[in-house]
């Protein structure tokens, strides 16, 4: 029997290349899973980089490589931001808006598949079970 950790990796993988496929399909190709990330980040409001490598927890360099590949591609724009004269936010283009919501479906449906693929009532649990853990619960 395989180890709880190695399915949640491969389940992990599942989503990833999911969003992947998805996002080659309809022609962002140049977008992969640490770039939807990012522009998951951004598009969640006001950020800047350093607040967009917290949340994502990692370095502001590693961060700032991921906007600047953004930014080349059109998917993002810097403006000054908002709350720190020293710092800039992170704007989501409509380009980049179109590849975010790419991902969300592409996830959507993987999700809506397992679903599909899963008694009801235990789809309920792993739910349940699945949200107490992403929140810090005990199960």
């Amino acid at each position: 029997m395989e180890p709880i950790p190695q399915l949640m990796l491969r389940l992990g993988v599942r989503a990833i290349e999911a969003v992947s496929e998805r996002l080659a399909e309809s022609g962002h190709e140049d977008v992969k899973s640490a770039h939807a990330k990012a522009l998951g980040l951004a598009a969640a409001g006001d950020a800047s980089i350093a607040e967009m490598a917290q949340a994502a927890d990692m370095t502001k360099q590693g961060m700032c490589y991921l906007v600047d590949y953004l930014e080349t591609r059109g998917y993002v724009a810097l403006e000054p931001h908002p709350r720190d004269r020293r710092a800039k936010r992170v704007r989501v283009t409509e380009k980049g808006v179109a590849v975010h919501q790419e991902s969300v479906v592409a996830m959507e449906h993987l999700v809506e598949k397992w679903r599909s693929d899963v008694d009801p009532e235990d789809w309920a649990a792993f739910e349940r079970v699945l949200r107490r853990l992403a929140d810090g619960g005990e199960p």
